[in-house]
């Protein structure tokens, strides 16, 4: 089966979805890639190809949107796959539509809501009417926690037969090996990794993150990895970013490629999002063995059980954070490597990518075959 895939960056489709390709590869399907290429090609990759393209995926503007459009429909005419998978919001919402012009099964996969959603977010009826029109186009609709399944069965109206939930994206247990902590029981180490925009709670864990100081000097770091998304109407103001680079008790990382590395050197995962799809950074803290401290909103916190693998904060609220970081100090090293213990035990059972593929091949790949058989 020839399977197209679009996403908004080949970085993003390497760090999250090649697991997948690989695997589709394996199960003798050909893969077709079409995004912006932000990084390296792989070298040497049997039955897998790719199409560079642009995807400005800040403009709302409709000419823009149009002229997206019509771009994946000379894409669909150009690869005609059996099946086609759109990652990220543009792709998901726009690309079905072109793709009515070939015989193909379309596959939407909503693994977060991005910018145009934060700007249409005050008019609810609106937004759920856009969503309804969009999606009606694709024959599934993929979300990534019960909190979104019903939000687009239940709000959006559309068919609950053609949504389906994915437990994440999957976490690839060989590269985030479990790994019992080597902890200095004299300073906790928190890491936050994420985009540094408002969303994921930046501002939050710097005023937390200043609370704790003022009650625990000398007594916990805070490793920050990730940037500011260029362009973003949320990205962090350069006060905050400044705070973040010049704190002491804070290590920042812009980038690694080596993500893996630094969970294994913390002891606590930080993620005070305001709304998430399911945490992939989340999940790999968990396979490595760390517990967590998340908000309390649909999708990651589907990740704790408070109390147990980790500790539940409220959204937008900075002391309320800091009050869950400040519970490491309550609790003894072994206590801690237990919690991550809990983590690891609960990834490892329902969030790997062996049992996300088994879940997505048994809902989509065989429905597909289904359909052409008949």
């Amino acid at each position: 089966m020839k399977i197209l895939l679009i996403g908004n960056s080949l970085k993003s489709i390497y760090r999250f979805r090649y697991w997948m390709v690989k695997k589709l590869v394996s199960d003798g399907h050909e893969v077709v890639i079409a995004c912006p290429f932000d990084v390296d090609l792989y070298p040497n990759q049997e039955k897998i190809s790719y199409i560079n393209i642009h995807l400005d995926g800040k403009s709302s503007s409709l000419v823009s949107n149009l002229l997206l459009i019509a771009r994946f429909a000379r894409i669909a005419l150009k690869v005609k796959p059996e099946l086609s998978l759109f990652y990220s919001n543009k792709p998901a919402l726009f690309a079905p539509i072109a793709f009515k012009l070939i015989k193909t099964v379309t596959v939407s996969i909503n693994t977060g809501f991005g910018s145009g959603f934060l700007m249409l977010k005050g008019n609810l009826i609106i937004l759920n009417k856009v969503f309804n029109f969009f999606y009606s186009f694709a024959d599934y609709i993929v979300v990534l926690n019960k909190t979104d399944y019903v939000y687009m069965t239940d709000l959006v109206k559309l068919n609950s037969d053609k949504v389906k939930i994915l437990p994440g994206e999957g976490v690839d247990l060989e590269e985030f090996k479990y790994n019992n902590p080597e902890r200095n029981c004299n300073v906790i180490k928190f890491v936050f990794v994420g985009r540094l925009i408002t969303d994921k709670g930046v501002k939050e864990l710097i005023k937390a993150s200043q609370l704790l100081y003022k009650k625990f000097p000398g007594k916990f770091k805070l490793t920050v990895v990730g940037s500011r998304d260029a362009g973003h109407p949320k990205s962090i103001n350069d006060y905050d970013m400044s705070l973040i680079r010049n704190l002491d008790y804070i290590d920042y990382i812009p980038y690694t490629d080596n993500i893996s590395k630094i969970l294994v050197c913390s002891d606590v995962f930080v993620l005070p999002s305001y709304r998430e799809g399911l945490s992939r950074s989340a999940m790999e803290a968990c396979s490595v063995g760390r517990p967590l401290i998340v908000s309390s909103v649909p999708g990651i916190v589907e990740l704790v059980n408070n109390g147990v693998n980790g500790f539940l904060c409220n959204p937008k609220e900075y002391v309320s954070l800091y009050q869950a970081m400040s519970n490491f100090f309550d609790i003894d090293a072994k206590t801690i490597v237990d919690m991550g213990r809990e983590s690891y035990s609960m990834v490892s059972n329902r969030y790997n990518i062996d049992a996300v593929y088994k879940i997505f091949n048994c809902d989509i790949i065989q429905k597909v075959k289904i359909k052409q058989n008949k």
